[in-house]
């Protein structure tokens, strides 16, 4: 690791030679970039003298001369030296201090993610688009909103987080969840994505190994899964909308995983209930496309909180008498 800091930082040394003016390190020629030529270091290398003489050297003619002065280039070499010193000894330093202080960001991004314990809260992840995002009415009443109540309601103590994100597609999805998942380590992952894969013409190929994968890594962190399907505007075409709508029954089949079939069910057939853009449930309709998915998605509950007290009662089992809570 000292050897690696070391060599960038002698890179960087060779960089900063367009920089090293007097009192070098660090002391940067302002307004030029590349080979900076300050009018003191002219005069004291006998560019300007050239004036004097009637001669004027310009371009390459006059830099050639500069550079090549005898003068010039001792006093380059012990720039050039002072600065690779300096920044070798920064780096010894560094490397040296074994409690140095870690970068606050650094240090957030190595801190492990929370680990969920038995009795802790369970969550419930929403991945979605702007369905579930509460595009065009309040945050608060959208269905993802609700859902948090209908869970108070009936007892259950999952604490929802809503990740989704208007206009994400599969492939936003797939860049998001493994972080989404290493910070929450939701029991229950619902992912309500692929609308917008449809409204671009996404091959429904494409669609469905996205989904699939989605599925996979909720799985693979322990996550129950759930899938919710759409519906595209009759205007793409019978024939791309029934492959399209097909994705979401075959992913559910082949992966044996939950599935809402339709979350714009008894809304997107009345215009009423629709946004002036055809795409958008209206907040009065919220409540309904939370019935859509309550069904399939209640029994995912219940199932991670009958899990969580068995995983209870086994501890207590466990545990020995003298150390029972």
């Amino acid at each position: 690791m000292a050897s690696i800091s070391v060599h960038s930082n002698v890179i960087r040394a060779g960089v900063v030679l367009a920089g090293c003016g007097r009192g070098c390190p660090g002391k940067a020629f302002p307004g030029m970039t590349g080979f900076d030529v300050r009018s003191s270091d002219m005069r004291r290398s006998g560019l300007s003298d050239s004036r004097k003489n009637g001669t004027i050297l310009t371009g390459s003619a006059a830099m050639n001369r500069f550079v090549t002065s005898p003068a010039r280039i001792r006093s380059i070499f012990r720039r050039i030296l002072f600065c690779v010193m300096a920044l070798v000894a920064g780096s010894a330093s560094a490397v040296s201090a074994p409690n140095a202080e870690v970068p606050l960001a650094m240090a957030r991004m190595s801190t492990p993610a929370p680990v969920s314990t038995p009795g802790s809260t369970p969550v419930v992840l929403v991945l979605g688009d702007s369905l579930s995002a509460g595009y065009g009415i309040p945050l608060q009443q959208g269905w993802v909103s609700l859902l948090q109540q209908r869970i108070r309601d009936s007892g259950l103590p999952h604490r929802v987080v809503n990740a989704s994100i208007s206009g994400d597609t599969t492939a936003g999805g797939l860049s998001r969840l493994p972080g989404l998942l290493e910070s929450h380590r939701p029991a229950v992952v619902v992912i309500e994505l692929g609308a917008n894969d449809g409204l671009r013409g996404f091959a429904p190929q494409a669609i469905t190994a996205a989904l699939t994968e989605l599925v996979a890594l909720a799985r693979d962190a322990g996550s129950r899964a759930l899938l919710v399907g759409v519906r595209l505007p009759p205007n793409y075409g019978a024939a791309y909308s029934e492959a399209f709508q097909r994705v979401y029954a075959e992913v559910a089949a082949r992966q044996d995983v939950a599935l809402a079939p339709r979350l714009l069910d008894g809304v997107a057939e009345d215009l009423g209930q629709m946004q002036p853009d055809g795409l958008h449930p209206v907040a009065a309709a919220q409540p309904q496309l939370l019935d859509n998915v309550w069904p399939a998605l209640r029994p995912l509950l219940e199932e991670t909180v009958a899990i969580d007290g068995m995983a209870d009662r086994e501890a207590l089992i466990t545990t020995p008498a003298d150390q029972t809570p």
